[in-house]
C-alpha cells in the first residue's frame, strides 16, 4: 500500500484520484460545495445529461479526467 500524499489545493479545489482500486474526491469545502450544487443541477433538468469537470476551474493538476451524470433508473 502507498504512502497517502495530501492534495495540493493551490490551483484548484477538488481533487479526483483513482487510487487502490478507489476513486477518491478530495475537496475544500468551496470544491465540495461547488459540485454539490453541480449534482443538484443535474437532478433538476429532469432529463439525462453530464458534466466534465474539467471544464470548470475546478480540479487540480493531479486529478483524473471526470464526469458526473444523472441517468433514469431502469425499473422492470
Amino acid at each position: 500500500m502507498n504512502k497517502f500524499v495530501s492534495p495540493n489545493f493551490e490551483n484548484g479545489d477538488l481533487e479526483i484520484r483513482f487510487e487502490n482500486d478507489t476513486v477518491c474526491i478530495y475537496g475544500t469545502t468551496v470544491g465540495l460545495e461547488r459540485l454539490a450544487e453541480m449534482c443538484y443541477k443535474l437532478i433538476k433538468k429532469g432529463k439525462e445529461d453530464h458534466i466534465h469537470l474539467e471544464d470548470y476551474a475546478l480540479l487540480t493538476e493531479k486529478s483524473v479526467p471526470t464526469v458526473i451524470a444523472i441517468f433514469r433508473k431502469n425499473l422492470k
